[in-house]
């Protein structure tokens, strides 16, 4: 269940699906439907982003959303996905203890892929797409330990105080234990402003 601010209401949307994918691209579906519902500009902060493909995608309004089963008053998620939701993206940082440009080939054999040929074409082009970002400035990337105590120190200045903040936790949180869970929420809870979003 996805709560969603609009409007200054809260809204439940009901996404279901059996299976699961290691593809950035049906990964970051979710994020993609609550940038684009909150239709403000937002800043993102993702959290365990790996190669930072996943920002990629958001920024290119390149998430699959083809196999989505949207069971949203009127298809209201897969609605929100058609439309451009990148231009509400004003900053994307992604953040992970892996180098995202030396460790490329170990993340790849890390990938389950269920069509292997495409899926790594796949992967191939949203690591050109990402190069490109990162020569634009408009995706950026911070090498860090996250279950370090001050997490929240090095992510300070990747806070907005004007925009809204989004910060991407569900990639890898269920990693974590309770102890460095804790922490991490603790640690956020002191950048962020009121109104901002954990996911």
């Amino acid at each position: 269940i996805l709560e969603l601010i609009q409007n200054d209401n809260y809204r439940k949307l009901l996404l279901t699906k059996h299976n699961t994918s290691t593809q950035p691209r049906v990964r970051y579906r979710s994020l993609a439907a609550l940038i684009g519902l909150a239709k403000n500009k937002v800043n993102i902060i993702d959290l365990g982003c790996s190669l930072n493909l996943g920002l990629t995608c958001l920024l290119e309004s390149n998430v699959d959303c083809n196999d989505l089963e949207d069971f949203t008053v009127d298809s209201l998620v897969c609605n929100t996905l058609s439309n451009n939701y990148a231009q509400y993206i004003e900053n994307a940082t992604g953040i992970d203890i892996i180098d995202p440009f030396a460790d490329i080939e170990w993340t790849k054999a890390c990938e389950y892929m269920t069509n292997y040929a495409q899926h790594s074409q796949d992967l191939d082009q949203d690591i050109l797409l990402r190069n490109k970002l990162f020569q634009s400035q408009k995706l950026s990337t911070l090498q860090a330990d996250i279950t370090q105590s001050n997490i929240g120190l090095q992510l300070k200045d990747k806070i907005s105080s004007t925009n809204l903040n989004i910060v991407n936790a569900s990639m890898f949180l269920y990693q974590l234990t309770e102890i460095e869970k804790n922490n991490l929420l603790s640690q956020l809870s002191l950048i962020l402003n009121e109104g901002d979003i954990i996911l």
